[in-house]
């Protein structure tokens, strides 16, 4: 069980109800729903949740981007925004209470669940990397900056105590000796003697800074590496009378960033395992579903459960690609759809030799919120395609069954928008029958997630069907 506290803010009761049974299905602890902003902040600060799913608009004053903005700001807990509407107005606005995330209502649990997992996971990381950065700032100040003075010759004038501990170098038995001879520097990788920076900035009168992996010999010929930067000191008239050298010892801050590293690589392995684990867990319902079908005569029903299961492989296939990805982020989309489109023709008994599939998708990557709608729909289509465009002793314009032709092209424009079309050469779409209002769930998921998308859907259908979406990437 997660035990994590999320408060939900949403003005509609019913939807809130839903969604605070759902949330205790799945683990997480409701300590109240709030239907109103003002109430919501009064209950942050109450019970201090882990996370507050908030939906967008509110009744009386207080939408709910300015109770997010409030809650962000005061108590620095995550916001994930409810909206039935995503016009670019209100997600601009939005950005300004710094979500983690958006889900558009309607949403499915498993949505809900991923979402708020990455959200919780997204809010963990920054904490711990503000307070490893915290840490590190406040052990750079305790430990202070080394200050070394110089005259024009480049003699050293001057020593502070954390210059005397990083050298090795007492301030009086280095009084009076060439810079280059107590702050002696080399090149971490090649090993040879770095340039004196006195040297140049005297003559240059700049301000300037070492070279990376610059390390500086101590007395005792021990190393540290170093970080500085070299100024002229100059008199009332502008005069050049000598060189400061700051520098710290920054061996304490290589060890921080490779521990952040470490950290951010663990948290990459977790993301990756939330990936494998949800695919596996779409597999297992797979299955399950396989197993009852093995149970069922009705032929209606077997292909009822035969379509779930390929909408639940589609989705599991955006998972598994992610896990597999070396960038967790986004999913090369052409490869997903040769597996996806792979299935769905082992699905139906279909040989490729059969129906001839072509698949034009070059370079397009998308992310988990793009990706799945994406892949429902060519499932979708697909599968239309397969199970109506084809039938057995039908031909057309003297094309036979054994002639037909799948074509999947995606494709981004100039305008950032992207163009998917899934095609076919089959008898063609019925005349009668309107795609927009239809009791096929196909071709209703398929609308309902162009639109999720802010897309458009248009359908040609002579010669073969073909279907053309546009949605801004």
């Amino acid at each position: 069980m997660s035990g994590k506290k999320i408060l939900v803010v949403e003005d509609d009761r019913i939807i809130a109800e839903s969604i605070k049974s759902a949330l205790n299905n799945m683990g997480y602890e409701v300590p109240s729903v709030v239907f109103v902003g003002e109430k919501a902040v009064k209950e942050v600060e109450k019970y201090n949740p882990d996370l507050v799913l908030m939906d967008i608009v509110l009744e009386r004053e207080m939408d709910g981007i300015e109770a997010a903005s409030h809650i962000r700001s005061q108590f620095n807990i995550p916001v994930i925004f409810l909206t039935a509407h995503s016009d670019k107005k209100m997600l601009e606005r939005a950005k300004i209470a710094e979500p983690f995330g958006y889900i558009i209502k309607p949403f499915e649990e498993r949505e809900l669940h991923s979402v708020i997992e990455i959200a919780l996971y997204k809010h963990g990381m920054e904490k711990e990397l503000k307070e490893i950065k915290e840490w590190l700032s406040t052990t750079l100040k305790s430990i202070g900056d080394a200050v070394i003075a110089t005259d024009t010759k480049g003699n050293v004038t001057f020593m502070n105590p954390i210059a005397e501990k990083v050298t090795g170098w007492k301030q009086e038995e280095a009084s009076g000796k060439p810079l280059k001879k107590v702050f002696n520097i080399i090149h971490e990788e090649t090993g040879k003697v770095a340039e004196d920076p006195s040297a140049r900035v005297i003559q240059e009168g700049k301000i300037f800074g070492l070279a990376n992996q610059t390390v500086l010999i101590a007395k005792d010929r021990t190393k540290h590496p170093i970080d500085d930067s070299c100024a002229p000191i100059k008199d009332e008239r502008g005069n050049i009378i000598g060189v400061v050298l700051i520098f710290r010892d920054i061996t304490e801050r290589r060890k921080a960033e490779a521990q952040i590293r470490t950290s951010l690589e663990e948290k990459e392995v977790l993301l990756k395992e939330i990936h494998h684990r949800v695919k596996n867990n779409m597999q297992i319902v797979y299955s399950l579903l396989n197993i009852q079908a093995g149970n069922i005569k009705n032929k209606n029903v077997l292909n009822m459960l035969k379509e779930t299961q390929n909408r639940i492989r589609s989705m599991a296939l955006i998972h598994e690609k992610l896990y597999q990805s070396k960038d967790l982020a986004k999913i090369e989309f052409g490869d997903y759809i040769r597996k996806l489109t792979t299935g769905l023709f082992h699905s139906y008994g279909i040989d490729t030799e059969s129906i001839r599939l072509k698949i034009c998708v070059v370079n397009v990557y998308l992310n988990i919120y793009t990706a799945i709608p994406c892949g429902l729909i060519i499932n979708e289509l697909v599968s239309n395609s397969l199970k109506h465009a084809f039938p057995d002793g039908t031909e057309k314009k003297g094309r036979s069954r054994e002639e037909g032709r799948i074509h999947i092209s995606m494709s981004p424009d100039s305008n950032n928008k992207l163009k998917l079309i899934v095609s076919d050469n089959g008898i063609g779409f019925p005349k009668d029958l309107d795609f927009r209002n239809t009791e096929s769930l196909g071709l209703q998921v398929v609308n309902t997630l162009v639109e999720q998308l802010e897309g458009s859907i248009k359908l040609r259908r002579y010669p073969g069907t073909s279907f053309k979406i546009e949605f801004d990437l």
